[in-house]
């Protein structure tokens, strides 16, 4: 029987998952108050991403790095 991840190791940058970027760190940086709670962060975070990048169903690209979000941010900043 395989062994699940952990919270901890579920939470670090990974292929798909750059949030380790500094560009992703920035912009994460720039969403958080330290004066807010831990859910209201979370909404911040998600309300941005909902309003802000873009999803196409119908132009998905099929190279693994078509997945990262620094290139979806960096798509958008484009117009």
């Amino acid at each position: 029987m395989s062994r699940l991840p952990g919270a901890e190791e579920c939470l670090l940058p990974s292929r798909f998952i750059d949030s380790g970027h500094p560009e992703v760190e920035k912009r994460a940086t720039s969403l958080v108050n330290t004066d807010s709670t831990p859910r209201e962060n979370a909404l911040s975070l998600y309300y941005w991403t909902r309003d802000q990048i873009r999803y196409n169903p119908y132009a998905v690209g099929t190279e693994p790095d078509d997945f990262l979000a620094t290139l979806a941010e960096r798509a958008e900043a484009q117009g």
